[in-house]
């Protein structure tokens, strides 16, 4: 699919090479490589739904009283050191405090979890959660954005130098760091995916996963 970049309305556009910055029809936002995910390529591990889309992956977390009950979609993380970048689009119920979605680290045997989490009032935090029941807390929460959560949006995880490294992408293309992690601290990653979660008893929470980029890092 080549350069794409996301600009300040969350339109996805090519990268022709144009001005970036102000003046006549300039180009807002952060280019990255558009590669959108296969579902061959990462395994559905609780519960959910997920189909290939023209657009995408599409996650679906049946509504349920159970809050939280994260469906989880991962694969094995890479080796060494990398980035991934992901870029998501939402589809929650808005201001009802119990969907959220997001990127995520998975610790397979403590099931413990590493998210980057989107929540349906326009939050985002960096999360622990014990298991995909159980959350720990949050690392750091991002004021909200009301009207943000039909909004697409490009997260990142990487494996950098001993550490977790978790950033978010502005409407000006600005990588913002939100925190990091020491390998170990509250988990050892081997698997790495995606999540959505609905904690209402009738409504659905949707994201589709429009592009998952790898970067191995030297």
């Amino acid at each position: 699919m080549g350069r794409r970049y996301y600009d300040r309305r969350g339109r996805l556009n090519p990268d022709t090479g144009g001005i970036w910055g102000p003046g006549p029809s300039p180009h807002y936002g952060v280019r990255f490589n558009f590669v959108p995910p296969k579902k061959s390529h990462f395994t559905l591990q609780s519960g959910g739904t997920l189909a290939q889309s023209a657009w995408g992956l599409v996650l679906t977390a049946p509504a349920s009283a159970t809050t939280p009950n994260l469906r989880i979609v991962d694969r094995s993380v890479p080796t060494g050191d990398w980035v991934i970048t992901a870029y998501l689009w939402p589809h929650l119920y808005a201001e009802i405090a119990v969907h959220h979605c997001g990127i995520l680290l998975r610790e397979t045997s403590t099931e413990r979890l590493h998210s980057i989490s989107f929540w349906d009032d326009g939050t985002l935090t960096v999360s622990r959660w014990t298991s995909p029941t159980v959350f720990s807390s949050n690392d750091v929460a991002a004021a909200a954005m009301p009207g943000m959560v039909q909004h697409p949006l490009i997260v990142s995880i990487a494996r950098q130098n001993g550490e977790y490294v978790f950033r978010q992408w502005d409407g000006l293309g600005n990588q913002v760091l939100m925190t990091s992690a020491l390998l170990g601290d509250w988990l050892t990653a081997d698997r790495i995916g995606f999540y959505a979660n609905a904690g209402s008893v009738n409504i659905d929470a949707l994201m589709t996963v429009l592009s998952w980029e790898k970067q191995i890092v030297n």
